[in-house]
């Protein structure tokens, strides 16, 4: 028997590609057929290596979810105070979503998509924020331990704000033309943790 030829493109690339069309899109507006034309790849070659549609989608948001997980956790785990870290962690989102054209959150799209009527879906997006959450977590208790806030502050509940805030300012990001609004909202956010 025969070995079929090569692939012709990279699947990491092409999974970047997707993963871009799917954030921008979100899953029922992008069909097959503008996957392909994207790719520049036969309907056999992309079944082949990606399976369906769904499988594809899946795939992209893990690798989403995987760079967006990692963005926050390095960003709060740099030296200097927390709360610093925190602060500067969520301007860098407010940039992000006020550029014009933002696609948001490609998490926070499919929650507003999906929300928890398909189960691995919903997982995946349950995983992210949770590592996220984990990540404020860990700064606001090592905040407490730099006496930056006080200790009856509840790390896990500010660590879900700050979660939810950032989800919001992808939605907010994707309607909104005025970086003030963005920017705004993470002001009033820092000010809120500065007194805690």
């Amino acid at each position: 028997m025969t070995r079929g030829p090569d692939k012709q493109f990279d699947p990491d690339e092409a999974l970047e590609k997707v993963m871009n069309l799917f954030w921008a899109n979100g899953y029922a507006a992008t069909g097959m057929s503008e996957i392909q034309a994207e790719l520049g790849i036969g309907r056999k070659s992309l079944y082949d290596t990606f399976g369906c549609k769904r499988t594809l989608y899946i795939k992209a948001l893990e690798k989403y979810a995987r760079m967006a997980s990692a963005r926050t956790v390095n960003a709060l785990n740099r030296d200097g105070p927390a709360l610093d870290q925190v602060a500067g962690l969520m301007r860098d989102y407010a940039d992000m979503n006020a550029e014009p054209g933002s696609c948001g959150c490609m998490l926070g799209g499919c929650m507003a998509e999906f929300g928890d009527t398909d189960t691995q879906i919903a997982e995946i997006v349950r995983t992210h924020l949770g590592i996220m959450q984990d990540a404020f977590f860990q700064a606001f208790e090592r905040a407490k331990q730099r006496d930056e806030i006080g200790l009856e502050d509840d790390s896990r509940d500010m660590a879900r704000m700050c979660v939810a805030i950032i989800q919001g300012l992808s939605l907010v990001g994707r309607t909104e033309n005025d970086p003030d609004v963005t920017h705004g909202i993470v002001d009033a956010t820092i000010r809120l943790l500065n007194r805690a």
